[in-house]
């Protein structure tokens, strides 16, 4: 995966406004589990783009 990628994705998060960029990876964090298959590249790099903001992460893992 290129960090490029993971890139693009940052800065389309920070185009967002900080509650919908929270609310989008809450979204995508949440429906992992029930998942039954692998995320896919798409969602694995958004999920770790959305990782580097820390207001975002924090949201996360609490």
């Amino acid at each position: 995966m290129e960090a490029t990628v993971i890139e693009n994705h940052m800065i389309a998060i920070k185009s967002l406004n900080p509650e919908k960029a929270v609310r989008q990876a809450h979204e995508l964090w949440t429906t992992m589990p029930d998942s039954r298959d692998y995320l896919t590249e798409e969602k694995t790099t958004a999920l770790m783009a959305n990782f580097q903001f820390p207001h975002i992460r924090d949201q996360l893992i609490l």
